[in-house]
């Protein structure tokens, strides 16, 4: 359980300037259940597609264990195995941002030509490789437009978490620096859709509403003395677009790359490819949260691409931090990295062209008057504190839920090490879950699901990479019957025997 003490809690608060309502003994407490039998439900080659036994779940989680001789047959095998899953996940996600037809016609040009004209630019062979592999696949059981929808979802997932106030310097970048790359056949697909519209600039209405939900996610890593046998663990909650069905489309994939490379699990949706989290059989552990930025490009990475990337060449922190300066950043994103093998967390405030890096009880974090370092224990919410990041974000200091999401997960850090309690699989669940977004922004909304149909957060994930275990936690339900995924079972996934080669 997370007990926070009202007299530690009111303490930090008067110091910090903010206002907590007085609600004693806080508690939240998170369930945790074991996954049930495996399900085999179709097989490409070496390729296999498991619906997952998901207690507490009104549908199963789906896992799919890719292993090809070549990236195009992994791809291939996902594409196949998953044709259906992608095209209905895909609508999902853009039939709850786009009521209107030819609004959402006008940014599926937009999005293929980002694509098209920047983001695909950095992805490296092997992955161009894998989307071809899954263009053929969905082909082949006759979902043609499967690919276009798999790229759609890569720049999605790449766009700010407010894209509506932050789009604008994802576009002075590809003018002013760019120049103008745009071909014909993109501008006769514009104009044909602009027509549409007789001349007005469409309001996209609550379009807009929905682009502006994306800055609420969280990760955090915590070791040493602070935990059991002193192994790292690590968290993160995806909040972001709650209750558009895409649930149903939940998926684990396991990917074997061929070569000397490591296996890992990215967590994430049909038709978002890449890891929106996950970690590999070496212990490296992957997060992500938005911190918007002025200074943002789509020519670079696809960071649910880079983060596969991470885990399938690295077992040090060391080798992750060196894949991540070798490559090249896109827009604002507050990263996280974790090491089993040198049990260490790593967070990363990045945007175009720099990165800051950040270990435990930072003193730039430290001077910062919204920060609250401690040793053994970093997180980051959708805030940054290297002076150089600041002087190009969108907002100089974090807002009222951001802080109250950082300061949640420092005082319950401060707890357990007052308390003396070591963290283990429950507490770091505990840690996830509690900023999981459940409906509200003040303090009290996080320790209570009682408004949970309103809650956003969609995935959280906890990991103990050591013994290759997870704890997986997705939304559920539609409309009335809504729940956000910390307000549901934390399923306890162990990754040994799906790391394991081969698993039938």
């Amino acid at each position: 359980w997370i007990l926070f003490e009202s007299s530690l809690v009111d303490m930090i608060r008067v110091l910090l300037g903010l206002v907590l309502v007085a609600v004693g003994t806080a508690v939240f407490t998170p369930k945790l259940a074991d996954t049930g039998k495996a399900t085999l439900i179709s097989s490409y080659k070496q390729t296999h597609l498991y619906s997952i036994e998901s207690p507490g779940y009104s549908s199963p989680y789906l896992l799919i264990n890719v292993t090809g001789s070549s990236r195009h047959e992994m791809g291939y095998g996902w594409g196949y195995l998953l044709a259906k899953d992608i095209e209905g996940a895909y609508n999902a996600l853009l039939g709850k941002i786009f009521k209107n037809k030819d609004e959402r016609e006008l940014i599926e040009v937009f999005l293929d030509i980002e694509y098209d004209l920047f983001l695909h630019s950095q992805i490296p062979m092997e992955y161009q490789q894998e989307l071809e592999g899954i263009d053929a696949g969905s082909r082949a059981k006759g979902y043609n437009e499967n690919i276009i929808r798999v790229k759609r979802g890569l720049v999605l997932s790449s766009f700010p978490g407010d894209v509506v106030k932050d789009i604008e310097w994802l576009i002075k970048d590809e003018l002013y620096n760019n120049g103008t790359k745009i071909s014909r056949q993109h501008m006769e697909r514009l104009r044909a859709v602009v027509k549409k519209f007789n001349g007005k600039i469409p309001s996209f209405g609550d379009t807009k509403t929905m682009l502006r939900i994306g800055g609420q996610c969280s990760h955090f890593g915590v070791w040493g003395t602070r935990t059991t046998t002193g192994r790292l663990f690590s968290g993160r909650n995806l909040d972001w677009l709650g209750d558009s069905g895409i649930a149903v489309y939940k998926l684990v994939s396991v990917f074997h790359p061929p070569g000397n490379k490591y296996s890992h699990a990215a967590v994430g949706y049909a038709a978002l490819y890449g890891a929106l989290t996950g970690f590999s059989a070496k212990g490296i552990t992957v997060h992500e949260a938005g911190d918007d930025n002025t200074r943002e490009t789509f020519e670079g990475f696809a960071w649910v691409l880079r983060l596969r990337y991470i885990m399938e060449n690295a077992q040090t922190m060391k080798e992750a931090l060196n894949l991540w300066k070798a490559t090249n950043n896109t827009l604002g994103i507050n990263h996280g990295l974790g090491s089993a093998k040198d049990r260490v967390y790593t967070a990363l405030e990045t945007c175009a062209g720099y990165t800051a890096y950040f270990q435990d009880d930072d003193p730039r974090e430290a001077a910062s008057k919204y920060g609250a370092p401690l040793k053994e224990a970093i997180w980051r919410t959708n805030h940054a504190y290297d002076p150089t990041f600041l002087k190009t974000a969108m907002y100089s200091h974090p807002g009222e839920d951001t802080e109250n999401r950082y300061m949640l997960l420092h005082d319950t850090f401060a707890y357990y090490g007052s308390a003396g309690v070591k963290i283990a699989a429950l507490q770091a669940v505990n840690l996830t879950a509690v900023v999981g977004d459940k409906g509200g922004s003040k303090i009290p909304s996080f320790l209570t699901c009682a408004h949970a149909r309103d809650g956003s957060n969609i995935i959280s994930a906890t990991f103990d990479p050591e013994n290759q275990l997870m704890y997986l936690a997705n939304e559920d339900g539609l409309g009335p019957k809504h729940s956000p995924a910390c307000c549901n079972n934390y399923l306890k996934f162990d990754m040994s025997p799906w790391f394991a080669m081969p698993y039938n």
